[in-house]
C-alpha cells in the first residue's frame, strides 16, 4: 500500500481487529530480526504489517510474495532460502510505504496487489471494491468495468 498519511495502516489494524482474534504483528525493516518475526507469524497464521518500506524490498521477502510453498508429509511448507517453514493458510501479509511515488522492480509489482491510499475516499472505495470483486468474482469485475466505460 502506498500510504503517506498512514490511512492504510489504520484500515488494516481496524479490519484485522474485527476479523481476527489472533495478534496482528507490526514490523518495519528497522525492527531487529524482523524476518524471524515474519517466519513465526507464517507458522502461527498471524497477520503481519511490514511498514515504512523504501524503494528496495529485501530479497528474503520474495518467497512470501511468490508463495513458494510445497507439501511435505501432508503439511504445507514455505521455502525461504534454505529454510522450510510450516505455512499456516491463515497467514496474511501487508506491506506499506510512506513514499508517495515508490518505484519497485516490475517482478515485485506483478506479485502483489498495489493499493494507493493517496486517492480521495471515493476513489479509494472504488479501488478496494474492485480488488475484492476481482478476488471473489472476476466476471463481475469485467462487467463493472464495461458499465463504467459505457457510462463514461
Amino acid at each position: 500500500m502506498i500510504d503517506p498519511q498512514m490511512q492504510g495502516n489504520k484500515w488494516i489494524k481496524n479490519m484485522e481487529r474485527e476479523n481476527n482474534k489472533l495478534k496482528l504483528v507490526i514490523l518495519d525493516t528497522q525492527t531487529p530480526n524482523y524476518i524471524a518475526s515474519i517466519e513465526k507469524a507464517i507458522a502461527n497464521g498471524l497477520a503481519v504489517v511490514l511498514q515504512n518500506l523504501e524503494d528496495e524490498i529485501e530479497t528474503s521477502i520474495e518467497p512470501i510474495l511468490k508463495k513458494q510453498t510445497k507439501k511435505v508429509a501432508g503439511k504445507i511448507m514455505l521455502i525461504m532460502g534454505d529454510k522450510e517453514i510450516l505455512y499456516d493458510p491463515n497467514f496474511r501479509f501487508y506491506m506499506t510505504t510512506k513514499l508517495p511515488n515508490p518505484v519497485y522492480k516490475p517482478e515485485i509489482s506483478t506479485q502483489v496487489t498495489l493499493i494507493n491510499f493517496i486517492v480521495k475516499e471515493k476513489g479509494l472505495e472504488e479501488q478496494l471494491t474492485s480488488e475484492v470483486i476481482k478476488k471473489m468474482e472476476n466476471n463481475l469485475e469485467k462487467t463493472r468495468i464495461d458499465l463504467i466505460q459505457k457510462r463514461g
